[in-house]
């Protein structure tokens, strides 16, 4: 990760559901494409929260695309 202050790097399983929500994809999205439970995605979602001292998935979108792990074009048409 690159250095953003007082950040904590994510497990894989957090990277994955961070790109995610990145993507667009709600919680039942996540859960289905990464099997497992929608109570576990939103536990998930916390820790990043906690790990980043972010609010919002608003604001763990921008957390991934400031570390470079998503680019503009990636995300999901509808």
């Amino acid at each position: 990760m690159e250095a953003i202050p007082h950040a904590r790097p994510l497990s894989p399983r957090e990277k994955e559901v961070a790109l995610l929500i990145a993507r667009g994809y709600k919680d039942e999205e996540i859960s289905k494409a990464l099997y497992i439970s929608r109570r576990r995605v939103g536990e998930i979602v916390c820790t990043i929260k906690e790990k980043w001292h972010v609010r919002s998935r608003v604001e763990i979108g921008v957390m991934v695309y400031h570390l470079g792990w998503l680019v503009f074009n990636e995300v999901r048409a509808e």
